[in-house]
Order: structure tokens, then sequence, then C-alpha cells
């Protein structure tokens, strides 16, 4: 069997699952079993495949048709020209976070800012594509699994950061209070993207280690749209209701709700700038 034969075996099996992108997950799953760019694949289809990776592609397109995510099943997933370890102890990085990441980098460098504090850094992916670009940032970054931490650590390790990019264990909340008792702030930069019933406390602590120019950032806090109903029996739209309340009725930060569309549907996050003591 020849490569473009396997590739239209696999792309026929995921068309009938109904993958959302068949072609393109039947050609990355091609390419890593056959150890290869996806490009180089391209230019040879015609040559045979061994039996070896025909069964390691077969088995890699039925795990996809069951649901598993192409990021998954090659361990994984590039991040703002970076390649980040992904499995399922973490969230796979999303692609318009890079957005997010671009502009944390502008404005840390236009105000020669260094330190960045990252709540709930899930595979280290900001952490990282953050301290890679911006060489005089210190990052600290804390995750509440185990696990997540274990490919956060692997990742941060691999890029060569572990002097610059430290990731603590624990529930946020009691890290940002050690950070306070230490007196590691203040922060030029803090990104909330941990469990959603622990915002508003994030909030209230965040502003305990930042300082006047400090931009606070909260992701997943449109929750599709959910936020407007006041009578919402979701735990999570009632904390991320109660954050937005808290940044509004706070004197000391200016803030924007921005939402976006992407690989989560629709959804959003809270940028608020300190603006006083």
């Amino acid at each position: 069997m020849t490569r473009g034969q396997a590739r239209a075996n696999g792309l026929a099996r995921l068309r009938a699952s109904d993958d959302p992108s068949p072609a393109l997950a039947a050609d990355l799953l091609l390419a890593d079993a056959c150890g290869i760019a996806k490009e180089v694949l391209y230019a040879h289809l015609d040559e045979a495949l061994p039996p070896d990776r025909e069964a390691r592609y077969r088995e890699l397109i039925e795990r996809r048709a069951a649901g598993e995510p192409v990021a998954y099943l090659r361990g994984w997933k590039e991040f703002f020209g970076l390649r980040f370890a992904v499995d399922d102890r973490v969230l796979i990085p999303r692609p318009e976070t890079e957005t997010l990441v671009e502009a944390a980098l502008a404005y840390l460098r236009a105000g020669r800012r260094r330190r960045v504090a990252d709540v709930g850094t899930g595979s280290g992916a900001i952490a990282v594509a953050i301290a890679v670009n911006e060489p005089e940032a210190r990052v600290i970054a804390t995750e509440l699994s185990s696990g997540a931490l274990e490919v956060a650590r692997a990742n941060i390790a691999r890029a060569g950061l572990a002097k610059v990019a430290e990731v603590r264990l624990g529930r946020a909340a009691d890290t940002l209070r050690q950070l306070l008792v230490e007196g590691a702030g203040p922060f030029d930069l803090i990104f909330i993207d941990a469990d959603k019933p622990g915002y508003p406390e994030y909030l209230e602590l965040s502003l305990k280690v930042c300082r006047p120019g400090t931009v606070i950032v909260a992701d997943n806090v449109v929750r599709q749209g959910e936020i407007v109903h006041a009578s919402s029996a979701d735990a999570n739209v009632q904390a991320v209701r109660r954050f937005h309340e808290m940044v509004a009725a706070e004197p000391r930060l200016s803030a924007t709700v921005i939402q976006t569309v992407g690989v989560k549907g629709y959804d959003g996050l809270t940028i608020a700038l300190v603006i006083s003591d």
C-alpha cells in the first residue's frame, strides 16, 4: 500500500465519523505515523508504506474517529512557533491565545516590565512563549493538577527556561498568598485561567501583588454568553459574574471584556489595568 492509498482510506474513515477537519487530521496523522513533516508527505504520496507504519496509521485513525484530539494522538501541539508536549493531563493550547501572547509581549517590552504570574498554567504554553520571546521576563506559574505540573515543567525544561520560569503546585489562592508573604511581587502581568469558582478570590489576591500599570487578564469569562443570565444554575457562570461585579466596583481598575470566537465557541477574556494604588 502506498502512502496515498493509506491517506485515502484514512480520509474516508474520518469523513464517515463526521470529523470536523477530516483531510487535515488524516494528513497530520499519516505524517506522524511516517515520522516525517506533512509537507514532505505531500511530495512523496506514491512511496510504499511499511506494514508497521500502516498499522500505526490505522490505529491513529480509529482513535481519532472515536473523538481523541489530534494533538493528544501526536503528543504535541505547536503554539507561537514552539512545540509543546501535550496529553490528556492538560488542555490543548488554542490558536486564538497566540494573539493574547503577542499583546502581552508588546506590553512588557513597551514598559520594560518583567514579572509575570500565570495562574493555572496547564501545559505552560503562555509562560514558555513569553519567556522565550522576552528573555528578561521572569515567570511564576501556578497549577493545581500534579499531572499538568509535570507537563508544564517538561515543556519549560525543554525550552531551557528552568532558571526564569517556575511552576508551583497547589491551589492558586494558596500560591498567591505565599507569593505575597515572600514579597515576590509586584507583578506586571497576571494571567488567570484556572478553576472558575476561584476567580473572585484570585482577583482579590492579584490586587495585593500588583502595582499601578499592572495588567490582569482573565480568560474564559463569557461562557458561551451564559454570563448574561443572572438566574444561571451553573456555579462557573455565577463565579464569573461575581468576578465581573468585583472588577466593575473596584476603583483601582479600568477594564473591558472582549468576546472571542474560536475552537471553544463563544468565549472571551477580561483585561483590567491597575490605574492606582
